[in-house]
């Protein structure tokens, strides 16, 4: 069983245990996680399955835009 499997709020938040999480933030206070792993998500969604998603229902600019360091990539 993966850590994903086991725990996925504790995968996505980069915790141990989401245990204390939810006793002490959910619902309640704020919460920043921050994480040296850049690559932490990239298993998600590759470039393959998103070429394929945005191909099969047609998704084009306005609809959707891509956004890199919080500034939006001019369209091609």
């Amino acid at each position: 069983m993966t850590a994903l499997e086991r725990d996925a709020l504790a995968w996505i938040l980069g915790i141990p245990d989401s245990s204390d999480f939810v006793e002490e933030y959910l619902g309640t206070n704020w919460y920043h996680g921050k994480s040296e792993n850049t690559e932490r998500f990239a298993d998600l969604l590759s470039i393959a399955n998103l070429d394929e998603l945005l191909g099969r229902f047609g998704v084009r600019h306005p609809s959707i835009k891509l956004v890199r360091s919080g500034s939006a990539v001019p369209t091609a």
